[in-house]
């Protein structure tokens, strides 16, 4: 899956203990990288940046100001993952964690009605709420940004945005999925605001396991664990140009079609000899996928 990843100084990787950057192989779109190399992980990380206001002397942080850009670049997007709020409860913008979540609506309804425009299929998406901001917030390098009332607006968020989830997916405007971060991780105590490097792990995990639920137990990860096959069939690549004819558009599902009939050994040359169900990691059934496949390759 191509997997875009929109979020703020946490998503970017900030560092609290000298304000630069975290490593790629550190900040938690790398440790999902590096945990999920099936997939293109795509980092869209930025300081400062919010859901629901302008800052005035900083436009361009404006998450629904570069949004159409950033899908329109990155397309085709098959999920986004949406983890932003934080920065909108600054005193600044003296907003309610309700105003907050009708920004993060309105990224993923334009998410959903644009990408089904320009790649004609809406991605999935996984709407995160942010870690609470912590404590000692007051007393933290980012005094001056953020008061004291900020932790509990925080931690209002996630309620919001599970409902947020479950209104998009409703109406139809994409299946969106919820995770709280706050479930499995902490603000550093260095500045109760940005993740430390065991933050950032534990958080790539946790969506790494998300991801997993919401593909299902007999979803192919496309890592030819399983090879190989003693019929020959790349059962990896099958299955890939058979979730692409499924979900892609009209040329992506003519190309899938097409690579499909020029492969050397097609799922309908599958033995159900069962050795895959047995290596495969996931879980998958890939026999009775293959027979499936079959069918609808024809």
């Amino acid at each position: 899956m191509n997997i875009l990843c929109y979020g703020d100084s946490n998503t970017y990787g900030y560092n609290p203990a000298d304000g630069m950057r975290y490593p790629a192989d550190v900040r938690w779109t790398g440790v999902l990288r590096k945990l999920a190399p099936e997939h293109t992980i795509i980092e869209e990380g930025c300081n400062g940046r919010t859901a629901a206001f302008t800052p005035e002397d900083e436009p361009w942080k404006d998450g629904r100001g570069y949004l159409k850009a950033c899908l329109n670049s990155h397309k085709p997007l098959d999920l986004v993952i949406l983890m932003l709020g934080s920065n909108d409860l600054k005193s600044r913008f003296r907003a309610s964690p309700e105003e907050i979540s009708e920004g993060i609506r309105w990224i993923l309804q334009t998410t959903g009605d644009f990408l089904q425009e320009k790649q004609g299929f809406r991605p999935r998406a996984l709407l995160i709420a942010p870690a609470w901001i912590g404590e000692g917030i007051t007393s933290s390098p980012f005094a001056d940004s953020f008061a004291a009332d900020a932790v509990l607006r925080s931690q209002r968020l996630a309620g919001l945005y599970r409902q947020t989830a479950e209104d998009l997916t409703k109406a139809g405007v994409l299946q969106c999925d919820f995770m709280d971060a706050a479930e499995v991780i902490r603000a550093s105590a260095l500045d109760s605001l940005h993740l430390m490097p065991e933050a950032h792990e534990a958080l790539a995990k946790a969506i790494l396991e998300h991801l997993y639920k919401m593909e299902g137990k007999n979803s192919c990860r496309y890592c030819n664990a399983c090879a190989p096959c003693p019929s020959g069939l790349d059962i990896g690549r099958i299955n890939r140009l058979y979730d692409l004819a499924r979900a892609g558009n009209a040329e992506q599902k003519l190309e899938a079609e097409h690579e499909y009939r020029a492969l050397e050994h097609g799922a309908d040359e599958c033995t159900g000899c069962g050795r895959c169900n047995f290596t495969c990691p996931y879980q998958v059934e890939q026999a009775a996928r293959m027979g499936e496949i079959c069918r609808w390759f024809g």
